[in-house]
């Protein structure tokens, strides 16, 4: 189950903050504010140009069988002849036995060699077919998820500029991961700085208790998001680096 990261009664302000479900990571966790489009939808274009490939491969197949199967009995028929006249034309009994045998003979092995290869060619068209369906699947997959992070990225930086608030609830998780420490620094985006210092009181009170909280502008911090360091590590939420978690965790989905 997703974990829902909800934020505190820091101000009035209305306050967004969801979670994208990803594998853990140390010290890590995403956390994204602004509404995330489900991405388990497959583009139905290449499901069924997956589907039509693979109706192909199967026809190609039957038909390689097909023509394998007509040809057998073709040289089959063709090796009776052969054997008759070859008997009739000896005038011995022992003669047209043998060649008729032996032309029976040489028919049933060329036609079973000629099956086999039919077979073999089929299976072969068959897992080729399924291969290039996969490929067009995972592609279309990549090709969602890729359109879906760009559309996320934007609405989170419109999100962030229209609304400077939204930072507060991802401060107030982070912190949360660190309260048990006694000296914190919380590093944020200088254009957030002031707004942090007035919820100082707030976040004071998600430690439960009197640490040292300390509040820093930094200017590589990018505005919605925070780095919170402390004595034993550290832990970064800032947006890029969530995206890149999340990113890498869907390169383990699909690869």
């Amino acid at each position: 189950m997703p974990r829902i990261i909800k934020s505190i009664d820091i101000s009035d302000a209305p306050i967004v903050c969801i979670a994208v479900p990803v594998p853990a990571y140390e010290e890590q966790e995403v956390l994204l504010v602004g509404p995330i489009e489900p991405l388990n939808e497959i583009d139905p274009v290449a499901v069924q140009k997956a589907q039509e490939l693979l109706a192909t491969a199967q026809e190609e197949a039957a038909a390689c069988l097909a023509a394998a199967t007509q040809t057998a009995q073709m040289q089959c028929e063709e090796a009776h002849k052969q054997g008759h006249a070859q008997g009739y034309e000896e005038g011995q009994r022992e003669g047209y036995e043998n060649g008729y045998k032996e032309g029976i003979d040489a028919a049933a092995q060329e036609m079973q060699t000629k099956l086999q290869s039919a077979i073999a060619k089929a299976e072969q068209i068959l897992s080729i077919a399924e291969q290039q369906a996969k490929d067009i699947i995972v592609g279309a997959e990549r090709q969602i998820i890729d359109i879906s992070m760009a559309m996320v990225s934007k609405i989170l930086a419109r999100e962030v500029e229209e609304n400077p608030m939204v930072v507060l609830p991802i401060v107030t998780a982070a912190l949360k991961k660190v309260r048990d420490q006694e000296q914190i620094e919380i590093r944020i985006n200088p254009e957030e700085y002031h707004l942090l210092l007035q919820a100082r009181k707030d976040l004071q009170m998600v430690l439960g208790r009197e640490q040292a909280l300390q509040i820093v502008a930094d200017q590589t911090i990018a505005a919605g998001g925070c780095i919170i360091d402390t004595a034993y590590g550290s832990v970064d939420a800032r947006i890029d680096t969530q995206f890149d978690t999340l990113r890498k965790a869907l390169a383990e989905i699909i690869p």
